[in-house]
């Protein structure tokens, strides 16, 4: 079994995937998280004064985000990491680069190494366990097996997305919106709204919006392209460059068809290629500060977006003190899902659990964090 991580590198190589098909939406399916269920994140009020506002100052902001009023070219990219981008011709293929990002790194399988053997039954058909610091594997089940990734794509959208736009940034929601099913979990943006880069990861990652995931994939596909693309079109060329990232991590159970998960034919994913994506998404600033909210109060929307992550929950049976991420994900091939991490002191471990259910992506994942700090004293 192949365990790999991933993390910047300066590596120079010539990457070139060309991908010729238009995009459609599969029978005009997102991802289902209804908003009757415990995954749905909105809730219509008004903050009481002091509410978080979603801004933290415990991590560092990467340079260049206060930089409002200046819009960087096609090639700024997040943090610290620049890439020249070639646009393609083709409005269907994603823009190459010269710079490879990802150096491999591989994980030390410590599964039969650990002091104590995880005994507890997982009601999750696939799960690993991985001790960030040490890059170990302490517990795996069926983690190479390929599964539906629902909405845990979201962290690999969010990843790509800030390769090409400064956390400041404003977008303006346009009629990608009408590519989301009806039935899709959404952060209610309407056409028009201008919001953040980062307000728009947020209405990604903490409610799981599909609408906001629709709205930074098709523009960045535009934003890449020479070509006036269609939505669905720009949504494609946002697609392709997130396979093309997958390709560099050299993760090979997993393919996607959506920026956000939802269930579609040739999209793919496995606990151990997860637990890689999740990785290098906790060292993303941006995203790892949007990962820990447990709420935020967007006043462009008036609307509080609510964790659909019930381990941040102060609230839930199942909340967890020493949760501090990251991603739910729910539908009816994936089941129910969750990647997250726990930090106490410096230790940091990460969890992914797929196809469990409900309540078990909580209480497998309490399980294999209490397994894993137990380790350590």
């Amino acid at each position: 079994m192949r365990y790999k991580i991933v993390n910047i590198g300066a590596s120079i190589v010539l990457a070139v995937l060309v991908i010729a098909g238009i995009y459609v939406c599969v029978d005009g399916r997102m991802e289902k998280e209804p908003e009757s269920s415990s995954e749905t994140g909105i809730v219509l009020q008004v903050p009481d004064a002091g509410e978080p506002s979603g801004t933290e100052s415990d991590l560092p902001e990467t340079s260049g985000e206060t930089e409002s009023s200046k819009k960087p070219d096609a090639d700024a990219r997040q943090d610290t990491t620049k890439k020249q981008v070639i646009v393609s011709a083709n409005p269907t293929e994603p823009a190459t680069t010269d710079t490879t990002l990802y150096q491999v790194v591989e994980y030390v399988d410590a599964t039969n190494q650990v002091s104590a053997k995880f005994e507890k039954q997982l009601a999750a058909k696939s799960a690993i366990l991985v001790d960030v610091n040490q890059k170990a594997i302490l517990y795996e089940k069926n983690s190479d097996v390929q599964m539906d990734p629902a909405s845990t794509t979201k962290l690999l959208t969010a990843l790509v997305a800030l390769e090409y736009w400064k956390a400041d940034e404003t977008i303006t929601v346009g009629s990608e919106i009408n590519l989301v099913a009806p039935d899709a979990s959404r952060a209610w943006l309407e056409a028009g709204d201008k919001l953040t880069v980062e307000q728009m990861i947020q209405g990604m990652l903490i409610c799981s919006g599909n609408d906001a995931a629709y709205v930074l994939a098709a523009n960045t596909g535009r934003r890449l392209s020479e070509k006036k693309l269609s939505d669905s079109e720009a949504v494609r060329y946002f697609i392709d460059l997130m396979n093309q990232r997958v390709k560099e991590m050299q993760l090979s159970h997993t393919h996607f068809n959506s920026p956000d998960g939802y269930d579609a034919d040739n999209q793919y994913t496995s606990a151990e290629d997860l637990a890689v994506i999740a990785y290098q998404a906790y060292q993303n600033p941006v995203i790892r500060r949007t990962c820990k909210l447990s709420k935020v109060y967007v006043p462009e929307r008036d609307v509080t977006w609510q964790s659909t992550n019930q381990l941040l929950n102060p609230d839930s049976e199942y909340y967890y003190d020493k949760a501090i991420g990251m991603k739910t994900g729910s539908t009816d091939n994936a089941g129910k899902c969750l990647v997250s991490l726990a930090k106490e002191g410096e230790q940091v471990y990460l969890c992914v659990v797929l196809n469990s259910d409900e309540p078990g992506r909580w209480t497998d994942s309490i399980s294999l964090f209490d397994y894993g700090f137990s380790l350590k004293k």
